[in-house]
């Protein structure tokens, strides 16, 4: 199953690729028709994983009749406990907590994935998810231990390791952070976590006023992300110290038009105004 699912992860990064380049209108056809038989190879995989857990739910029940030692009632507990979790319902969870840090709503992701990791203490990605979410919420401190928890149980996994490069930025510490996020660009495991560890080196130089570096590292952010939104804002700042005010505005306007309803959006309307700029 996890190949299958590593194949079917590729097969969209592939397609994605496609959307962001092509032009022609049936090329584009031919893409809705390959998203469209994937959705419905999704469909039948949640089917089979949906049958499989009420058989499993049912094997379950049974061991409650079965007389157990000592020594084995807590794994027997813990296999049931895990039964009542759907692995359809744990991924439905992760998606609507990274939604939720996409629309900024921290709050309701942090509540979402702690209670993710409840259902499924060893779930990686919401796990990873939930320092993200606290990270941006500026609690530096609970995100690290999260972010420190993936790393033990999985070391070179590369969001961990994003997180806490964001999160040694963020207390001043610039050589763990550089470390960390440099490794993680060098690797280029994990496309998300390349996007955001380039974005990060980014603020790290902008903050140490190396408004060159600053400007190749969010250049090449957004060469793989083209609509992050929150790198034209910071782009803008960097063009602002630099002391080229033309790209500065056109940089907050892009940041604008991409989605005016993020904190990004009004802080680059704000920055506008300055310069007599009115964005609506």
């Amino acid at each position: 199953m996890d190949i299958y699912i590593k194949r079917l992860k590729t097969r969209l990064t592939m397609i994605e690729s496609k959307v962001n380049r092509t032009t022609n209108p049936k090329e584009k056809e031919l893409i809705k028709k390959q998203l469209i038989d994937m959705y419905d190879e999704i469909k039948d995989i949640r089917k089979d994983i949906d049958e499989l857990e009420s058989k499993l739910k049912k094997v379950a029940s049974n061991i409650k009749t079965v007389s157990v030692q000592n020594g084995d009632k807590q794994h027997v507990k813990s296999f049931i406990q895990a039964m009542k979790v759907s692995p359809v319902n744990v991924l439905t969870m992760i998606d609507e907590g990274w939604n939720r840090i996409i629309k900024e709503d921290y709050d309701k992701a942090i509540e979402i994935l702690k209670k993710t990791i409840e259902l499924s203490p060893d779930e990686i990605e919401a796990t990873n998810l939930l320092s993200w979410a606290l990270m941006k919420k500026g609690l530096y401190d609970d995100a690290m231990i999260f972010a420190q928890k993936v790393m033990i149980k999985s070391p070179n996994d590369p969001i961990a390791h994003t997180n806490m490069g964001f999160i040694m930025y963020k207390k001043k510490n610039y050589g763990e952070a550089i470390e960390c996020l440099s490794k993680v660009i060098h690797e280029n495991r994990n496309k998300k976590a390349t996007i955001y560890s380039r974005f990060y080196l980014g603020l790290i130089y902008l903050d140490r006023g190396m408004y060159i570096d600053a400007l190749e590292h969010f250049k090449k952010t957004i060469e793989l992300s083209p609509n992050l939104y929150e790198v034209y804002y910071h782009m803008g700042l960097t063009f602002e110290m630099a002391g080229n005010k033309e790209l500065a505005i056109k940089s907050w306007q892009k940041c604008f038009n991409i989605n005016k309803y993020t904190i990004w959006a009004k802080k680059s309307k704000e920055k506008l105004r300055d310069y007599n700029i009115s964005v609506e």
